[in-house]
């Protein structure tokens, strides 16, 4: 009964609403022309989703696709203002090694346009700390977009400045939603997944004070 109740809990939008609000809430949304120049776009990995596929057994998640539009889109904007633009693709693998997440990334963002020559790949990293520390190796303490769902963005920036980085937030995939009233007691399998989503940032950022790495 214990845990038919806890996944009741969660799924019901007031609570998966009241723990992302707290999270998304630190980096609103934003529009590109407010934003600060900076040459380079890191795009965090969101996942890789596996499919029944011989040839292509893996694909960019939900969210990692997300993120990669919005990154498209802050560098064409850049583009189309005659500016610089660099894309990092940045993701790993640790369960299968063969099939990076930033390689994934890579094709997709040349079929959205981007120019080849426009774009790092960064495919060793294999969880956001990781990210940060091979990043900063890439550009030092040059500013940079940083490109990643709103709920991972507090964790992502943290880790980032940390590393003596100078990161600005280009959240996106923003998962709390308004319900009507009388729904918010009523469960919803996605809101169950958004609980799931926001909980694991919350543990990341326990984590990550607890080994020092923020």
């Amino acid at each position: 009964m214990g845990a038919i109740a806890l996944i009741y809990i969660f799924s019901t939008p007031i609570v998966a609403n009241h723990l992302l609000k707290r999270l998304e809430t630190r980096y609103p949304e934003i529009q590109f022309d407010d934003l600060p120049d900076a040459r380079f776009i890191v795009v965090l990995g969101g996942g890789l989703s596996r499919t029944f596929q011989p040839k292509d057994q893996f694909k960019l998640s939900s969210a990692s696709l997300q993120r990669l539009t919005q990154a498209v889109e802050l560098y064409e904007a850049q583009k189309q203002k005659g500016k610089p633009a660099t894309l990092i693709l940045s993701g790993g693998n640790a369960y299968n090694p063969d099939h990076p997440e930033a390689n994934y990334f890579a094709i997709e963002a040349i079929q959205l346009g981007v120019d080849p020559q426009d774009i790092i790949i960064e495919n060793q990293s294999l969880d956001t700390a990781d990210q940060a520390i091979k990043i900063f190796k890439l550009i030092s303490h040059q500013p940079t977009y940083l490109v990643t769902s709103a709920s991972h963005m507090p964790r992502s920036m943290t880790l980032f400045q940390h590393q003596g980085m100078k990161p600005i937030a280009v959240p996106c995939n923003f998962l709390a939603t308004r319900v009507r009233w009388w729904a918010n007691w009523l469960p919803q399998s996605n809101m169950l997944g958004n609980s799931q989503a926001a909980l694991h940032e919350y543990f990341g950022l326990l984590w990550s004070k607890w080994c020092g790495l923020i």
